[in-house]
């Protein structure tokens, strides 16, 4: 019988995926408009607290390695309708998660490809079939093979690592200029208190 396995660095390169999404840049610019300069510190309490759940997870896993653990973890400790309610909830993201991601790409590939997104957002008809293409894709990569998506998945992650450093490092590289503060802060650190953090 053919053993299904995955290596180590397949494994991270998933969890590293799973991490960074399409949403990278959205997240820490409504985050900004919202927190001011107090969004660093939101991030970093952020990042604090979910390290507990993450180790929470880890523990638990290792003492029950089963698959399916999102649900049947809840399942042996608070029992069958908690069980059933988390698969629903994961079976719910999992649906929405494609057509996330397809609208994620659409909303940067219409910086290059004007015509796909109307002004409030929604999709034009361009944006429709160019949508209905991407879906088939994934879902055909997702479909056809558990070693194709894994060497898809490693390279598109080795990519989602690449393009935020090499962004990151353009804007520093473009805007530092020694003992120069080159974008002064208008408004104060948290500008709305603790409301906007």
């Amino acid at each position: 019988m053919n053993q299904r396995t995955l290596s180590a660095p397949a494994l991270l390169f998933a969890s590293v995926t799973a991490i960074l999404g399409s949403g990278w840049l959205f997240a820490a610019y409504n985050t900004a408009k919202f927190a001011g300069p107090a969004a660093i510190l939101s991030w970093v309490i952020g990042g604090f607290l979910i390290m507990f759940v993450a180790f929470v997870f880890a523990e638990l896993t290792t003492m029950l390695p089963i698959t399916g653990s999102s649900t049947r973890i809840p399942q042996f400790t608070h029992g069958t309708l908690v069980g059933f309610l988390f698969s629903w909830i994961i079976f719910l993201s999992y649906v929405s998660l494609a057509p996330i991601e397809v609208q994620g790409v659409l909303q940067y590939a219409n910086y290059f490809f004007p015509g796909l997104l109307k002004i409030d957002g929604g999709l034009t008809l361009h944006g429709y079939l160019a949508a209905a293409v991407l879906m088939v894709l994934m879902s055909a990569l997702n479909i056809y093979s558990l070693r194709w998506l894994i060497r898809s998945n490693n390279f598109l992650t080795i990519l989602k690592i690449i393009i935020p450093v090499f962004i990151s490092l353009v804007i520093l590289a473009y805007t530092y200029q020694p003992g120069k503060i080159i974008h002064s802060a208008h408004s104060s650190f948290a500008p709305w208190d603790w409301r906007g953090s």
